[in-house]
């Protein structure tokens, strides 16, 4: 049997094609055989708020998952802080998020894409509220300076019964416990009671009319009255008069012995008393509430509580940064003023040794004010890195450029940046510690400020300058040897920061002394610790670090 030459070439190509298919390794697979497995991290930060405490890391404190596990296999052990309780996890600060536990499912992109940061909860004390005598509904924690909780549970069911508030027993013939109930000295539980769905039930809500929440009261059966009412609302510059059935002070005064025969929203009635506000700058120390002086003329009496401050004595209120005229409770307020405390330096002391090696990331260094954040141990001696207080500035981390002089538009973003290089990156590094002999972060901090001065300088504060310019201290033991972190060392100090009781740092970029590129500068953000080349007009917060050395 013949075959024709045009068959034979066809069967030819076909066969080439049949073989390249076979052995091309770029041919696409079926969907299923291409699927990657895809890893997800969990990092558990600490949130440590009070410098004061001692500390326990989680263990670990980060956990993966690979696809196609959708969750983590178990919880790390849960970090300690003393004086406070863990109230678990959240992926936002201060429980504001979603609460986080081994069920939750991590590959959720909504959420966030392929890295999750959660967050210790703390409280001081605890409200445990329970739908029944076994089952836990909700919980709420207090952190002073609140007195109550931050809101109250929506109000459970049970079949058959009606709820009918909270009440600090069991079988419901404690207290009433409502939102305005204060909770200052230890943990409480509350329990729902329970009335049968025979008997009615009625509320009283409490609306303030501006002033400080109240809550809500029930009532059964029918007929009955609230008892007691609680405790009266506060409004800055009114003085609480009484409660109102109705709104604009109609329906008639609503009292303790009212019958209440419906659900209820019973109003505030308020008397203007004007008068002045006293607001407290504690300059860097722990934060005072405002005062209100009625009628204008007078004085406040009474003094708040004073503040604190690290490695320093308070020595009274100012109504002058300069510090010339005393504020006392006898000052006759006519406007309103702010007043500044003023403090001298109490370093070394009774109070606040002289501190000294061994040190570990965590402990205050050797300025006092300062945290360790890094250590290193030679032949010759012992030298670490510390990181200023939260309150190194009153008003806390400063928002700066990282460079002020010569601003420049780029032709092709239209985006201002500072160009003040008269060298290649400015000679900057972004190495930790000590490099040919020198100290990276200075070294870059003095490049920063030489540039500036080659432009002609500025008046505009930057952040090299800012580090630089901070001092701290009196007599002989003045630290004014601060400067603006190398990227490294930022780093060091990120990945440190629970260790270092969360010192106050904020959730945003803060900068480097480390150039990127003759436009941009290294910054690191302190959630997610992405490290990003950033224009350097761009406002990034700082935070200075410096060097010890002690010398074998």
């Amino acid at each position: 049997m013949r075959i024709s030459v045009k068959i034979i070439s066809i069967l030819i190509l076909l066969t080439a094609i049949a073989v390249i298919m076979a052995c091309d390794t770029n041919t696409i697979p079926s969907e299923e055989s291409t699927t990657l497995p895809v890893t997800y991290t969990v990092a558990f930060r600490s949130q440590f708020n009070d410098p004061e405490s001692i500390t326990t890391m989680p263990n670990p404190t980060t956990k993966t998952v690979t696809t196609p596990a959708t969750t983590i296999d178990s919880l790390p052990t849960p970090p300690t802080m003393s004086g406070y309780n863990f109230g678990g996890w959240y992926t936002a600060p201060n429980a504001s998020g979603y609460s986080f536990d081994e069920n939750y499912p991590v590959n959720d992109t909504t959420t966030f894409n392929e890295k999750l940061t959660v967050y210790a909860y703390w409280y001081k004390y605890k409200v445990s509220f329970y739908s029944d005598s076994t089952t836990l509904y909700s919980l709420r924690g207090i952190m002073p300076p609140s007195k109550t909780v931050a809101t109250m549970p929506s109000p459970p069911t049970k079949t058959g019964y009606t709820f009918a508030g909270w009440n600090t027993a069991s079988n419901g013939s404690g207290a009433e416990f409502i939102y305005s109930t204060p909770v200052t000295t230890a943990d409480i539980n509350v329990y729902a009671k329970w009335v049968s769905n025979t008997n009615t039930v009625y509320a009283v809500t409490y609306d303030s009319e501006g002033g400080t929440t109240v809550g809500t009261q029930y009532v059964t059966p029918s007929g009955s009255n609230v008892g007691t009412l609680p405790s009266d609302p506060t409004r800055p510059f009114y003085t609480f008069d009484r409660w109102w059935e109705e709104a604009d002070d109609g329906g008639g005064q609503f009292t303790a012995g009212i019958a209440v025969t419906k659900n209820m929203i019973v109003h505030a009635h308020w008397i203007a008393a004007p008068g002045c506000t006293v607001t407290y700058d504690s300059q860097g120390g722990t934060a005072v509430d405002p005062q209100y002086v009625i009628p204008s003329g007078t004085a406040v009496g009474t003094l708040p509580t004073p503040p604190t401050k690290r490695c320093y004595t308070f020595a009274g209120w100012y109504t002058d940064t300069a510090y010339t005229t005393p504020f006392t409770a006898s000052t006759p307020v006519s406007t309103n003023t702010p007043v500044y405390a003023k403090w001298t330096w109490n370093y070394p002391s009774t109070e606040y040794p002289l501190r000294t090696p061994p040190f570990a990331p965590g402990d205050y260094g050797p300025s006092c004010v300062g945290k360790v954040f890094y250590i290193e141990e030679g032949s010759n001696g012992y030298s670490g890195l510390e990181a200023a207080s939260a309150n190194w500035v009153v008003t806390g981390d400063p928002y700066v450029e990282w460079i002020n002089g010569d601003p420049q538009v780029d032709e092709t973003t239209t985006e201002t940046y500072q160009r003040t290089q008269t060298t290649l990156n400015g000679n900057t590094s972004t190495a930790i510690g000590i490099v040919n002999g020198e100290e990276v972060g200075l070294t870059n901090s003095k490049a920063i400020i030489a540039q500036v001065a080659a432009v002609g300088g500025t008046d505009i504060p930057y952040a090299a300058k800012l580090c630089l310019d901070y001092s701290v201290g009196e007599g002989g033991y003045v630290f004014d040897d601060w400067f603006l972190p190398s990227r490294d060392e930022l780093a060091q100090l990120y990945a440190t920061q629970d260790k270092t009781h969360w010192w106050g740092f904020a959730e945003d970029y803060y900068w480097t002394s480390s150039e990127y590129s003759a436009k941009s500068a290294w910054s690191q953000h302190f959630t997610t610790g992405e490290q990003t080349g950033t224009y350097k007009s761009y406002q990034r917060l700082v935070r200075p670090v410096r060097r010890f050395v002690f010398v074998e």
